[in-house]
């Protein structure tokens, strides 16, 4: 669930970046791997009018605390939990017990632009600017596609990101 306010779209495939890959040769499902959110993050960081970012991370995990949390989101089928800190928390919010797995949904407080990571799912889907897209498009350690909000995401994950 993206929203469709943005001028444009791109999946960001959860493969491991060149650092990564010694460590796990495979797609993540459901996660970006770590150092593809915080390369992600860096990239998106100019984009951002605010330093501000707010993270929602789905309850399902299983988290320690969780009841703690004094803001909910309730999307379809999922009931997330939301965080708010600066940009370079991205990868600290959402580390649990079995390791780390990235936020759910993230965004700056100024909404410029939304990650969004199901699941079920091994790529993120990314709405923001034409420049912001075409950002993360020409970086070398993200494996990226342009896509639209119409794309089957059956199709999305039996093409691959090739």
């Amino acid at each position: 669930m993206v929203p469709d306010c943005f001028d444009a779209y791109c999946t960001v495939w959860h493969v491991p970046t060149p650092h990564e890959s010694e460590q796990c040769d495979s797609w993540e499902l459901g996660t970006l791997p770590q150092q593809t959110c915080l390369r992600l993050a860096e990239r998106l960081r100019p984009f951002a009018a605010s330093e501000r970012w707010v993270f929602a991370v789905w309850d399902g995990y299983g988290w320690k605390g969780d009841s703690q949390v004094a803001t909910r989101l309730q999307i379809p089928h999922r009931s997330l939990m939301i965080f708010e800190g600066g940009s370079a928390d991205v990868d600290q919010v959402a580390v649990r017990n079995v390791g780390f797995q990235s936020p759910t949904l993230w965004w700056p407080v100024t909404c410029d632009w939304l990650v969004r990571t199901d699941l079920d799912e091994h790529f993120s889907m990314f709405g923001g600017s034409i420049d912001s897209v075409e950002a993360v498009l020409r970086d070398p350690d993200l494996v990226a596609k342009s896509t639209n909000l119409e794309a089957d995401v059956s199709a999305l994950e039996s093409a691959g990101p090739e």
